[in-house]
């Protein structure tokens, strides 16, 4: 099975950066592989639509890749980690119906999260040496998909208990900055995902400090499993710190 790398942090604060710029630096002699370039390919000279794919791969460098192998992993995934499915179902169909700037985002949750358990489930089943680096992983969505309880400490037991039932990575690269400077980058970006849509400045930085709290929270019960953590500093200069990440997963 494929080592898996994920890279984890607060919504802007550069994780996603990181990560295209880590796919510009892959070469495919690398030890590594940005996630997605394992996934499972057609045989396109047996495809009866070979042309129709020859043409989308053209397009599109993804577009040789085997859908129905990926929906069949998330099948699998379903049936290997079923307590872990439940609590994720029952936690968003609960905290999710109402957020703070008021919109449903139930099934955009359960979508992310299909998607994302597919991505590990078939990345975690390549016969590969190479070490995966993910950009958005199991440990990323915990956050999203955790009960909102009175206080943060009230949620570690939960946070535990989720970690127990989910596979968990071979290690974490965690992406971090202050506090005040993800926020501005938040109100400075161009695109405003829903859960911060229509949300004022003061609610947007209530929302980010507890997520930083959470993933504060999260990366030390880790540590505690020895799970292997990299952080990185994203107020650094960008080929610096892609050169630290590519040596660290070099190192496991």
């Amino acid at each position: 099975m494929a080592k898996i790398v994920e890279l984890i942090g607060s919504p802007g604060v550069g994780k996603t950066t990181l990560y295209k710029e880590l796919e510009a630096r892959w070469d495919k002699s690398d030890s590594w592989a940005p996630g997605q370039y394992l996934y499972p390919k057609k045989n396109m000279q047996t495809s009866p639509a070979f042309i129709f794919n020859f043409l989308k791969k053209i397009k599109d460098r993804t577009g040789a890749v085997d859908v129905a192998a990926i929906e069949e992993a998330g099948q699998r995934f379903v049936q290997l980690y079923p307590q872990y499915i439940d609590t994720c179902w029952n936690n968003i169909s609960c905290i999710r119906k109402k957020n703070l700037n008021s919109p449903d985002l139930r099934f955009q949750k359960v979508t992310y999260l299909h998607k994302l358990i597919k991505k590990i489930q078939i990345i975690r089943e390549q016969q590969t040496d190479k070490v995966a680096i993910v950009d958005e992983g199991l440990i990323h969505i915990i956050p999203s998909v955790m009960y909102k309880r009175e206080s943060l400490p009230d949620e570690k037991e939960a946070i535990e208990n989720l970690l127990e039932t989910m596979p968990l990575p071979d290690a974490v690269i965690s992406i971090e900055t202050d506090v005040q400077e993800n926020i501005r980058r938040l109100m400075q970006r161009e695109k405003v995902i829903p859960m911060h849509k229509s949300l004022i400045d003061d609610q947007l930085e209530h929302v980010t400090r507890c997520d930083y709290g959470r993933r504060k929270m999260i990366n030390t019960i880790l540590k505690s499993k020895n799970i292997p953590f990299l952080y990185i500093d994203s107020g650094e200069k960008i080929p610096n710190n892609v050169s630290r990440i590519i040596s660290f997963v070099k190192s496991l």
